[in-house]
Parts: structure tokens; C-alpha cells; sequence
């Protein structure tokens, strides 16, 4: 038997949510093009948080982003700087704090 083929199948089976190693509550997927839609989409729908990240030095960028915001596709968008204190890392740094205080009150 094939190690590789039997990982993928088990990888790729239905798993209970609360036997699943990460919930997607706790779940950040962010994407920086419209490949990203359908992934960020199906964290979102499952309770985790979609971040659109977009080039501010492409026009049709930050449009783009807002769509996805108005079609309900992602929680946020922002301007693609992975820089400390930047948009994007102070959105991350509270989504990981919601979901430390969730896990907190659930253990409580």
C-alpha cells in the first residue's frame, strides 16, 4: 500500500467539527486574488475570518476588495502590508485575541 495515497484519502475525509484539530472558528485565511474567493468564502460561511488583501497601488484593487465585503465573501479588506502595526496586523492581532477569549469563556 502507498503511504502517500493512503495520507491523501484520510486527509481528505469527512471529519466531525468537533473532532477536527483546528475549528474553522479559528481560522484566518487571507487571500490576495480572486483564486482566494471560494477558500475565503467557506471560512467565512464556517465562522472563522476572510481577509481580501489588495495592491493600494492598483486602481481596481481596493474595489475589488469592497465587493467581496458587499457580497459577503470576506470580514475585512485591507491594503496588502505585513508590516507591524500596519491594517492588516492589527486585524489579525484581534481576530487571535477573539479567539482566545472564546476558548477561555468555553473552558470556563
Amino acid at each position: 500500500m502507498d503511504i502517500t495515497t493512503s495520507s491523501d484519502k484520510e486527509l481528505n475525509q469527512y471529519t466531525p467539527e468537533e473532532q477536527r484539530r483546528v475549528p474553522f472558528s479559528n481560522m484566518i485565511y487571507i487571500g490576495d486574488g480572486l483564486t482566494d474567493v471560494p477558500c475565503m468564502k467557506l471560512v467565512k460561511v464556517n465562522g472563522g475570518q476572510a481577509i481580501a488583501v489588495y495592491n493600494p497601488e492598483q486602481e481596481n484593487g481596493i474595489n475589488v476588495a469592497k465587493n467581496l465585503i458587499k457580497d459577503n465573501r470576506v470580514n475585512f479588506a485591507c491594503p496588502a502590508n505585513y508590516d507591524e502595526d500596519s491594517r492588516l496586523d492589527n486585524i489579525v492581532k484581534t481576530i487571535i485575541d477573539k479567539v482566545k477569549a472564546v476558548e477561555t469563556l468555553q473552558r470556563i
